[in-house]
């Protein structure tokens, strides 16, 4: 029971870092295309 608890914890937590490096990885896109066009 607890085996089975602690996997949906672990997959769950794996599935956050997942979603948010994607979501860091889309920000710092979108920061850089800003960026490009203040500093031209």
């Amino acid at each position: 029971m607890f085996g089975a608890v602690n996997a949906l914890f672990a997959g769950l937590a794996f599935a956050g870092v997942i979603v948010t490096v994607w979501m860091q990885k889309d920000e710092l896109s979108y920061s850089e295309k800003k960026f490009a066009t203040i500093a031209w």
